[in-house]
């Protein structure tokens, strides 16, 4: 099982959340195109916009940051088995709306994933001086405010005085 996480496409963020957000964006298109109704829980208008925020551009802008972070920061990056999961995480929440009652398990594995990527770059923010006055008064690194899922839930970030 090791060596499945020893493959490339796990040493660096981007590289299993571009595809997957390529994929989910293309697909996503397509079934708004083809008029898709989405669910009792998340009709049509509400499923397209909160895949297109938190699924698509979620995992764009989460690849990026996470790869983005460890380069800044030089803190090892997200990899192996922790960034697979954070991966079938979100896979979790962007499938888990196609089954019916599915919007309560999307909810908390979106949840859940966002919560971990802000912990990450909380994580690996928090030694650099540079970033003490990023993340000044630990301000939210990450909102889940959806309605149609789960309440708010912020991850904030570690208030260090500039020294």
């Amino acid at each position: 099982m090791n060596a499945f996480f020893d493959r490339p496409v796990w040493a660096m963020a981007f590289r299993p959340f571009y595809p997957l957000a390529a994929i989910f964006g293309a697909l996503s298109v397509l079934l708004w195109g083809l008029g898709y109704q989405g669910t009792a829980e998340l009709p049509s208008l509400y499923w397209h916009a909160h895949e297109m925020i938190w699924g698509y551009a979620g995992a764009v802008v989460v690849g990026f940051l996470l790869t983005a972070v460890a380069t800044w920061t030089g803190q090892p990056p997200t990899r192996g088995a922790a960034l697979a999961a954070l991966a079938a995480c979100w896979l979790v929440a962007r499938v888990a709306l196609y089954f019916p009652h599915g919007a309560a398990l999307s909810g908390i594995a979106g949840t859940v994933f966002f919560l971990v990527c802000g912990g990450v770059f909380g994580f690996a923010g928090y030694p650099q001086p540079q970033f003490a006055q990023l993340y000044r008064c630990g301000g939210p690194v990450c909102v889940r405010a959806d309605p149609c899922t789960v309440p708010p839930l912020f991850a904030a970030v570690s208030c260090r005085r500039p020294a």
